[in-house]
């Protein structure tokens, strides 16, 4: 039975060798290699981790409110996709988004049946002195981002934080790329509305050497 390798273990010089081929496949390749030779399926999920594990999580923390709750579903993700390969070995040409599509149903539906939210004015986003003045407006937008409708804050994050094209995000979503433009206008006006009052506030508070940045952004891609 293979495990998934959700910490990829210290490799030696010589495995690093083995592997080295390994890094040059494409996702799709890695996949035909797990399908036809099972004793190299632990370096097969392995080289996914070290390929898509950082992008999965940060989109898993952007969508999840709690640092836990990213972490469960982060974990249950590539649990399920190991169990997908393990059942019926596929070849797929996209894992990042194949991982990403899983983590994001789950994601969707929690958000959906989830009443959660946490309104801007109980946010001190000023009460930890250590934080820097880029942690304190990212920390301003996931609060922001968790009063957005779920379809909205998904395609944000999957645009603006994860930087995917709309192609990419097409293969996720299946959803058509118009759709997704317009879920992301929605998203990018209601984030600044909700934002610039509570901005302006923080200005009037803070020193000017403490300069307030919160990316919404204009959509200038035509992907």
């Amino acid at each position: 039975m293979h495990t998934v390798c959700l910490h990829p273990p210290y490799t030696s010089s010589y495995q690093r060798r083995q592997l080295g081929p390994m890094k040059n496949l494409t996702d799709e390749e890695l996949c035909a290699v797990w399908r036809d030779d099972t004793r190299r399926r632990a370096d097969v999920m392995t080289e996914f981790y070290q390929r898509h594990a950082q992008r999965l999580h940060a989109y898993c923390r952007s969508m999840c409110d709690a640092h836990d709750d990213a972490d469960d579903l982060f974990q249950e993700s590539w649990l399920k996709f190991h169990a997908a390969m393990t059942k019926e070995p596929i070849i797929v040409t996209h894992v990042g988004a194949f991982l990403v599509r899983i983590a994001r149903n789950r994601a969707l539906n929690d958000l959906r049946t989830s009443d959660r939210t946490v309104p801007l004015e109980g946010f001190d986003v000023a009460a930890d002195e250590r934080r820097t003045d880029v942690d304190e407006s990212q920390a301003l937008l996931q609060a922001a981002l968790r009063l957005l409708p779920a379809d909205q804050r998904d395609v944000f994050i999957l645009h603006d934080v994860q930087g995917m094209s709309y192609d990419e995000m097409t293969r996720i979503t299946t959803e058509p790329i118009a759709v997704l433009r317009t879920r992301l206008w929605r998203a990018r006006t209601a984030l600044r509305e909700i934002l610039l009052p509570r901005l302006q506030e923080l200005r009037e508070t803070w020193s000017p050497q403490q300069p307030i940045v919160v990316r919404t952004g204009k959509d200038t891609t035509d992907e």
